[in-house]
């Protein structure tokens, strides 16, 4: 599991106070995720509504709207400041209240050939509508490609910080013919806001927000003074 404290060496959570948003920042925290994280989870839950005959087991399913993001996070044996700034994380989380960011560890980049200079910046040319399964954009300096610029599977983000919203690319987008293509992005979940023309889509190192699970977290700990942490978190906006 990848939290925005380990690659972005930044913990970012999220209060809403009488309409404002203050964001508590705690950097540097955790140098690499390989020493941090012993085992993670990342899935998501697509909600649907089921209804079964108890007299000819006839199924109707309905798809709902809450289609959430999950994650689990164990970290490996930490001591000294390793493990306060853990605890400093979970305490200000105060329970369920506060959001922070997180993203699929095993995803960092797409598997896709797309250019991933940050001067190639990704923006969509036409509004689409909460619902929408697909959207248009283009590149600001994507070369020509011989091979698909996004596989099935790729993340995008769509908004930053508090708004940040995650979504799957379902179908591979094909290769650059020409420079800085107009291109059709299908994904999954339906975009949950809408999408306005010229926002840019991020497509490495791609977050959403999440709360945990439960209000109550506790922490292992010996009298060596090694600790360790386990938590889950729902995508929460």
């Amino acid at each position: 599991m990848l939290l925005a404290m380990t690659y972005g060496a930044m913990v970012i959570l999220h209060r809403n106070w009488e309409d404002k948003m203050a964001v508590i920042q705690f950097a540097p925290l955790f140098r690499d995720i390989g020493r941090n994280i012993s085992e993670s989870e990342f899935g998501i839950d697509q909600g649907t509504l089921v209804n079964t005959s108890p007299w000819t087991g006839d199924r109707q399913v309905a798809l709902t709207q809450r289609t959430l993001w999950k994650a689990r996070i164990k970290t490996t044996i930490l001591k000294d400041k390793d493990a306060g700034m853990w605890k400093g994380f979970l305490t200000s989380c105060q329970g369920k209240f506060n959001t922070f960011l997180i993203a699929d560890p095993d995803m960092p980049k797409p598997l896709g050939g797309v250019n991933l200079d940050t001067a190639n910046t990704l923006t969509v040319t036409a509004d689409a509508n909460p619902g929408a399964k697909i959207f248009n954009a283009q590149f600001a300096s994507q070369p020509v490609t011989e091979e698909n610029l996004f596989e099935i599977g790729d993340y995008i983000q769509v908004g930053s910080l508090g708004a940040a919203k995650l979504y799957m690319i379902t179908e591979a987008v094909g290769p650059a013919t020409v420079a800085n293509p107009t291109v059709s992005i299908k994904i999954s979940p339906p975009l949950k806001r809408e999408l306005d023309e010229n926002t840019v889509v991020t497509f490495q190192k791609c977050y959403t927000n999440f709360a945990l699970d439960d209000d109550v977290i506790n922490w292992k700990s010996n009298k060596e003074g090694l600790h360790q942490f386990e938590f889950s978190a729902t995508e929460a906006f």
